[in-house]
């Protein structure tokens, strides 16, 4: 069996979101640990886009861009 090392960088453990509307958890370690790879998957409107978001904005500390 081969095991492979972490990848370096910023590893997300769990996300927590408060929303008017909704509330996001999403859990990203199995075992107790970070997974290597993770996939974003649900129905239409269900805040797939709205996670990726708040990742995408947590380490630049910016407003994501909305597209209309």
């Amino acid at each position: 069996m081969t095991i492979m090392q972490p990848l370096p960088g910023i590893r997300i453990r769990r996300l927590r979101l408060a929303g008017v509307s909704r509330n996001y958890e999403v859990d990203f370690t199995h075992d107790q640990r970070v997974r290597d790879l993770s996939v974003v998957a649900g129905a239409f409107s269900s805040g797939k886009t709205a996670v990726l978001e708040f990742i995408a904005y947590g380490p630049r500390w910016e407003a994501p861009s909305t597209t209309s």
